[in-house]
């Protein structure tokens, strides 16, 4: 999350809210965003999603309140 914070205070657009029990890791991918989220716990864990994305890894579309498995990992694509 501290990466994507100091994103946003040099410009970027905060596209996740703040973050616990799970990491984020953003990458460049052709001029859009890639966030990594990786859930590193054994709980459901809830992240908020600003921008509509697609998870590259299920093909689904996700805003808002977005839940992660346990152990899960999604990969999001900012549309």
């Amino acid at each position: 999350m501290q990466r994507l914070q100091a994103y946003a205070e040099q410009g970027g657009t905060l596209v996740l809210g703040p973050c616990s029990g799970y990491n984020v890791s953003r990458r460049g991918h052709g001029g859009q965003p890639l966030d990594f989220i990786l859930n590193y716990t054994s709980e459901t864990q809830t992240l908020d999603v600003h921008e509509t994305a697609t998870d590259r890894l299920s093909g689904q579309s996700v805003q808002g309140e977005t839940k992660i498995a346990p152990y899960g990992v999604m990969l999001l694509q900012y549309e």
